[in-house]
């Protein structure tokens, strides 16, 4: 059984073989892209944490290579203690060349110095010389007032250097990608800039437009823009810096992988996770009691996940501690599926909700007041079925719990009435409350919520 969820396995003759997402299809329109435009360009592809960015370039990397381009990875994050990106970026593009030929890569080398070293502002170095160790204000005043002509006339100078010295280094660069790729752009993807330390990741842009905008080079930029956006203002000092006209400047295309649709990436995890191991065993589905629980842990996951708008790590982690879990039920006990969830939900989401639960601060018309407000929001009808049944085992579940009271003297009265009320709007909901508590009565052997509150909080012995 899987613990967490592991890197997929990228088979490098079918790259796209063990996704289960159905993104190589998007990997194929992004091909056609850069094969179109080979002058050169940014391309961002903006996703949020959490929702398989970082598999989909590695897929889409390797198929790009079997297609004949020219690539580099670079993780921008784990590059982030050098103090200079220029100098991590050049060694990513002396990496192509075989040990026999790096030669060819010196002039590029040469050119990049010449930048690097008049990239420090002549003023800066001009302060650092002349001032640190000066003794008193009014030398400080005398050698400003003497130096200032000095100093300007060093920063044209210096300027001018840099003007050159930027068009011979993009001049050798030209020179040197036509030499390493013929026909195509080379694809230099540039991964996890939006975790770098911000002024990382903003020199790594500057870098990016002022020194490699040039022809027969593509950079992909797989970040989250949010994110990003938050490191450009850290650097600025700023809320007010327009983020989106700031990164413009940066990138020419933005591009963002379609999210795959909930049930799609819960039926996904369902198999990654192997639920089946547990739930699919035979004297489970040769029970008429239980034999049901696998579709209905899907539906609900389903129709829970979407109506909260979870991310796919959210899901991810969810179903993951979910798993984990499962494996101190029983052979032949109950999960009660729908509740599990939501009680794995509300622990890992709410956790005071959960742990008032457990100590049993909710009277009974709380405790179903919280749990209705806890299921997503304008469901519809079939949804506010699944949702009321939850509700009427959890109502169960709790009502054994709570005061250790048999359900009869406190959720239906003589006349076999609800006592509890309950807010769904929906036809009949009464009786179909009542009779999903008769059934719990009749199936579950008057089970308490702590048989599942403990499980999720992995304090009950491990059963194989």
């Amino acid at each position: 059984m899987k613990l967490r969820h592991q890197e997929i396995y990228i088979n490098p003759d079918n790259p796209f073989q063990e996704c289960r997402l159905e993104r190589k299809q998007y990997a194929d329109n992004l091909t056609e892209l850069v094969t179109a435009f080979t002058d050169g360009f940014v391309l961002a592809v903006n996703n949020k944490w959490g929702t398989g960015k970082t598999t989909f370039i590695r897929m889409w990397k390797r198929q790009l290579e079997l297609s004949g381009f020219k690539t580099l990875y670079f993780n921008a994050w784990e590059n982030d203690f050098e103090a200079n990106p220029l100098s991590a970026i050049l060694a990513e593009l002396k990496s192509l060349l075989p040990e026999d030929n790096k030669d060819q890569f010196r002039p590029l080398i040469e050119k990049g110095t010449i930048i690097a070293k008049n990239l420090i502002p002549s003023i800066a170095k001009a302060i650092v010389g002349n001032y640190i160790g000066i003794k008193g204000l009014d030398d400080v005043a005398d050698s400003a007032l003497r130096g200032g002509a000095e100093i300007l006339e060093e920063e044209v100078e210096n300027y001018t250097k840099r003007q050159k010295g930027l068009k011979d280094f993009q001049e050798e660069l030209g020179n040197y990608l036509s030499k390493i790729s013929i026909n195509k752009p080379l694809i230099f993807i540039v991964d996890e800039l939006d975790r770098c330390r911000p002024s990382y990741a903003v020199e790594v842009l500057e870098n990016i437009k002022h020194f490699f905008s040039v022809k027969g080079v593509v950079f992909v930029l797989s970040i989250d823009k949010e994110q990003l956006s938050n490191s450009v203002k850290g650097v600025y000092g700023t809320e007010h810096i327009n983020t989106e006209e700031y990164l413009r400047r940066f990138i020419d295309l933005e591009f963002s992988i379609p999210e795959p649709t909930t049930k799609t990436f819960v039926k996904y995890l369902y198999d990654y996770y192997e639920f089946a191991l547990f739930l699919h065993q035979q004297r489970r589905i040769q029970s008429q009691l239980l034999r049901g629980e696998p579709l209905a842990f899907i539906d609900f996951s389903v129709m829970f996940f979407e109506g909260h708008n979870l991310t796919l790590r959210q899901q991810e982690k969810l179903l993951s501690h979910t798993r984990i879990s499962l494996i101190a039920f029983g052979i032949d006990s109950p999960v009660l599926p729908q509740a599990f969830i939501l009680l794995t939900y509300v622990f890992q989401y709410k956790k005071e909700i959960f742990y008032s639960i457990k100590n049993r601060k909710y009277n009974l018309n709380e405790f179903s007041k919280v749990i209705e407000n806890i299921f997503p929001i304008n469901l519809s009808n079939e949804n506010i079925e699944l949702s009321l049944l939850t509700q009427s085992v959890l109502l169960y579940l709790y009502n054994n719990y709570y005061k250790e009271i048999h359900y009869y003297s406190q959720l239906i009265d003589s006349n076999n009435e609800l006592k509890v009320e309950i807010g769904w709007k929906l036809p009949d909901a009464i009786r179909k409350v009542r009779n999903t508590v008769e059934f719990c009565d009749r199936e579950y052997f008057n089970r308490r919520i702590d048989y599942l509150l403990k499980k999720i909080e992995l304090l009950e012995n491990i059963k194989f």
